[in-house]
């Protein structure tokens, strides 16, 4: 008796990843001649440095973000003390993960500089910073009215923000939804939907259409970034549509008429194979403007994120569309027979992705602590666990609706259940909706800290890698003021040109002496250099620059 109840059960699980093998042969042949995208863009410096004091008008003004980063968008702007704006030309030559450009000759003053970027996978960031020109540095300068209110950004800049996200939500719950749909017509049900989820599928696919056609809008403004009034203004439409996260969006309006189409007209054979490939196509929509499209292993990891879009649609998606079928439908029983089989598949193909998922972007225990990227996706991981655990109840009263008992009882906590399932999944959907926008873990923990300070004589540049506790490198770099390198004559053999020590500001550790040596020209590196412990360290240089001059600098860094 007992191996005829395994039998069974591997049979059920057979048949339930029938359809998965499907929809993984669709999405290998549509994922075949996917391009990869950069990375993530990561800001690593700026250059005027924030702050810094130039003796002469600089000859570019550069933004420059971890390498590899490709910028499909962006604008710098340049003010004066009285927050008025100087035009300055865009040099396109520059590499792809340098946005800079070309000022006029700036007259002695203190000026602010606004940057904003789309990377190469769809995400917009923003930032500022400020140097003076032949003068002083004005004092409270980012506190002026007038500098204020540019650093700040529009009144509404953070509603559109909110705005933004909130469209992301309602477009990944329509992508649940229409992959549901499919799923339910075309594997779970047998028969025509009724009335009320005839109703959930037309506008779902109004949403999706119309949350697809304001994203565009949306994201013109902030990557501007202007005000909310401006969400239709030609102008920024013209240059955002260009850019592969409106081609996405406008693919997506595309799909819902496909899809209400082969709904509407499309009969039988002809509407399931119809149905099948636009799903798939709907699931693979989030990895062409998401993280799977950047960094290494890129065509695993973008298959990897279509079939966890995919199986995390059908199960939530199914659960919130469940109840309406076993309240108001004659065939619940063989429905619910169907998704019993389809679930568990669904369950460990999420588990799978994940995991490979979890292991790209984030990697580390650590990692996922300490960035924000990875805090998201524990709180997600947290409530796949909890819904697991829901699932496992549902699954029991699933199998005393099936095989006998209370009915009426079991019926109704069954969609109590499937209600908590579902709201679970709905909060793991939000937190999709503002990790898709946060750096991956992996890159926001290892970027490069790099550090431009202007001391005595000369300026100074310090870049360390990673800003982590262990071994880290070191590069001190030494510029005029007028941007130029510094030629050092590092000839004597007795004595170094550069001492380096690194300070620990709680007490906790004796300064460590850093060896550093000479590259040529105007250039340090370190020989070996370890940070025993997380924590803020000071790095304080000193260097002869010439016989008679000496200089020094320090910086602090917060070390994970």
């Amino acid at each position: 008796m007992s191996r005829d109840i395994s039998a069974s059960n591997h049979l059920s699980v057979a048949r339930a990843f029938k359809p998965l093998v499907f929809v993984i042969i669709v999405i290998g042949i549509l994922c075949a001649t996917v391009s990869p995208a950069s990375a993530h863009a990561a800001l690593v410096s700026t250059n005027p440095a924030n702050e810094s004091v130039l003796d002469q008008s600089p000859p570019t003004i550069d933004v420059t973000f971890t390498q590899g980063a490709r910028l499909s968008q962006g604008h710098i702007e340049l003010f004066d003390s009285e927050g008025k704006r100087i035009v300055a030309a865009s040099n396109t030559d520059a590499p792809s993960n340098v946005l800079q450009v070309l000022p006029p000759k700036l007259k002695k003053g203190t000026y602010l500089v606004t940057w904003s970027v789309v990377s190469g996978d769809s995400h917009p960031i923003h930032g500022t910073f400020s140097f003076t020109v032949n003068a002083a540095p004005e004092k409270n300068f980012t506190t002026k009215p007038e500098i204020a209110k540019i650093i700040d950004g529009p009144r509404d800049f953070r509603e559109v923000q909110v705005i933004a996200t909130t469209l992301r939500f309602l477009i990944f719950v329509s992508i649940v939804l229409v992959i549901a749909l499919v799923a339910m017509g075309t594997y779970l049900s047998k028969r025509p939907f009724p009335r009320s989820l005839n109703v959930i599928k037309y506008l779902t696919l109004i949403v999706f259409s119309l949350a697809s056609f304001l994203a565009i809008g949306v994201q013109a403004v902030l990557v501007a970034p202007y005000s909310l009034s401006k969400v239709f203004e030609y102008s920024l439409w013209k240059e955002v549509l260009s850019t592969r996260f409106a081609v996405v969006q406008l693919g997506r309006i595309g799909l819902c008429a496909a899809l209400f189409v082969s709904w509407r007209y499309f009969k039988e054979r002809l509407q399931k194979i119809c149905l099948i490939v636009l799903a798939i196509t709907v699931a693979i929509t989030p990895a062409l403007i998401g993280h799977a499209s950047d960094g290494k292993y890129v065509l695993v990891a973008f298959v990897n994120d279509v079939l966890h879009v995919f199986a995390a649609s059908t199960w939530l998606g199914c659960l919130l569309l469940l109840p309406f079928m076993l309240r108001n439908y004659e065939e619940c029983l063989p429905i619910l027979k169907r998704f019993s089989r389809l679930a568990p598949a669904c369950a460990i193909v999420i588990a799978l992705t994940g995991v490979f998922a979890w292991w790209r972007q984030i990697g580390s225990y650590n990692i996922s602590t300490a960035t924000w990227f990875g805090q998201l996706i524990n709180i997600k991981i947290l409530l796949f666990t909890a819904t697991l655990a829901m699932a496992w109840f549902s699954r029991q009263y699933s199998k005393k609706l099936l095989y006998g008992g209370d009915q009426k009882e079991s019926k109704s906590k069954l969609i109590r259940l499937m209600y908590i399932e579902s709201a679970l999944l709905c909060v793991a959907i939000a937190l999709s909706s503002i990790a898709v926008n946060a750096i991956p873990g992996r890159i926001a923990y290892s970027a490069p800290v790099i550090r431009k300070l202007s001391a005595q004589s000369v300026n100074i540049e310090i870049t360390v890698e990673p800003a982590k506790a262990g071994p880290v490198i070191i590069h001190v770099f030494v510029y005029e003021k007028n941007g130029l390198p510094k030629q050092i004559e590092d000839t004597n053999l007795a004595k170094s040109s550069i001492r380096a020590i690194w300070t620990n500001l709680e007490g906790k550790f004796k300064p460590i002496n850093v060896p550093m040596r000479f590259e040529g020209l105007n250039h340090f590196s370190s020989a070996g250099a370890t940070i025993p412990a997380p924590g803020k360290w000071t790095f304080s240089v000193e260097i002869d620059v010439d016989r008679s001059t000496k200089t020094k600098a320090e910086t602090t860094i917060n070390f994970r």
